[in-house]
């Protein structure tokens, strides 16, 4: 056992963040992967793999902590892409908006969104990867967050009891952990190893990880095709469209509708999805 003064706080920076993500992936691409976590021979190939290369000797618990903190993150920017008006450029790994101005209105409730608003998330094509269940393939595999909704897989909690809550790079996983010895194995501990039961075997069984890998490439295809961002159909433009082809609309409802347009992501969505009395009706109510 290591004496006090050989503990340190596991602190993850991008480039260790990045092998641990890296190294998911191969055991997902393994068939290591069960519903929401990997079996103990997944853990024991990440855990062996990644002190070998870091050189400290991570617990097991440290390392389940930072993949449920990977899963936080990779729920809450899903989230984020399913608002209105928000989408993913693959090409520089950024959020792209149509109107920069949602921002504010959304940051407000969720303020862990600032740090995808500035940095966007690189990482986030590998945790689909990861953390996926079912994706859409085609036309759906391309777009906002909104063609990628949460599946089952996503919302799962680990089968172990070392989940902790909140997320970022700066004060992750302070459970102590021991320098290696280059001359010393790494040894699996059994005691945190939880072996999935059958219905996991099965379910992780039927995960269809080529056509998850596909539905990926399809969108770096799409993406790299083109440098133009995803189309917002709600984009402020598109109301204008509409309401220039409303027969004898007036001026004065025009500038409340172009007004309200840029205001509103959501009145923008309704009056775009409505028929064409309703949308008169909205306009009348301005």
């Amino acid at each position: 056992m290591a004496s006090q003064k050989d503990t340190f706080n596991a602190k993850w920076n991008e480039t260790s963040t990045n092998y641990f993500v890296s190294l998911m992936v191969e055991e997902v691409k393994k068939g290591n992967r069960t519903s929401c976590t990997f079996n103990k021979t997944g853990w024991k190939n990440i855990r062996i793999a990644f002190n070998n290369k870091i050189g400290f000797q991570y617990t097991q618990v440290q390392l389940r902590n930072k993949h449920n903190k990977l899963r936080i993150q990779y729920g809450s920017f899903k989230k984020l892409l399913g608002q209105s008006g928000f989408g993913w450029d693959n090409v520089n790994k950024k959020v792209t908006v149509d109107d920069p101005s949602i921002w504010e209105l959304h940051l407000k409730d969720n303020n862990e969104w600032a740090k995808f608003k500035k940095d966007g998330f690189p990482i986030y094509l590998e945790l689909c990867i990861i953390f996926g269940g079912t994706y859409a393939t085609g036309e759906q595999a391309i777009g906002t967050g909104q063609n990628l909704p949460l599946s089952d897989d996503d919302n799962c909690e680990d089968d172990g009891n070392d989940f902790v809550e909140g997320f970022g790079d700066h004060h992750l996983d302070e459970e102590g952990f021991t320098p290696a010895n280059p001359s010393t194995p790494v040894h699996d501990n059994h005691n945190l190893d939880r072996t999935p039961n059958t219905k996991r075997r099965k379910k992780s069984n039927q995960y269809n990880l080529t056509t998850t890998c596909k539905t990926i490439e399809d969108m770096i295809k799409s993406s790299s095709a083109t440098s133009q961002p995803p189309v917002n159909p709600y984009s402020v433009a598109a109301v204008v469209t509409i309401l220039l082809e409303i027969p004898e609309l007036d001026d004065g409802l025009y500038t409340k509708g172009v007004d309200k347009a840029c205001a509103s992501a959501k009145w923008r969505e309704a009056f775009i999805t409505s028929t064409f009395e309703r949308r008169n009706a909205l306009l009348r109510n301005l």
